[in-house]
């Protein structure tokens, strides 16, 4: 299989966007397992949203005013990792609502992923159709 910068910052994405959505179907049952308020459970839900929302166009203004969309995809990848390592380590509401500000916080920065990706076409491809460039070959 060749793997080009193309292929691998696409592989890079999907597991980024499998971390950040991969534990949303068990999160309020196991919240409510441990006996979380119904009503902190929608704030945990609802600060994921929240976050997001605050911090998105501020986020985009400043990778493109300073052209560091790889330095965003970073802060964006070790976001959702420390939200994972919240839910685990602090294995409650508290732990959950910070690993919910962390995960809101990685993905206001799913921008620069889109970005740098397309800085990656040549302009004579982007009219194509994604799958056409993104054929993985093995």
């Amino acid at each position: 299989m060749k793997l080009n910068k193309q292929k691998i910052l696409f592989i890079a994405v999907i597991f980024f966007w499998f971390a950040q959505y991969v534990y949303i179907p068990y999160q309020t049952p196991y919240l409510t397992m441990i006996q979380t308020s119904t009503s902190f459970i929608g704030i945990i839900i609802g600060t994921y949203g929240i976050s997001q929302m605050v911090l998105r166009l501020p986020v985009g203004l400043l990778a493109d005013y300073r052209n560091k969309h790889k330095m965003i995809m970073l802060i964006g990848a070790l976001s959702s990792g420390c939200a994972s390592l919240f839910r685990i380590i602090f294995n409650n509401g508290i732990g959950f609502l910070i690993g919910n500000l962390f995960s809101g916080l990685a993905s206001a920065m799913w921008i620069s992923f889109m970005v740098l990706y397309m800085s990656f076409i040549q302009k004579t491809n982007k009219q194509k159709q994604p799958v056409q460039l993104l054929s993985l070959t093995i």
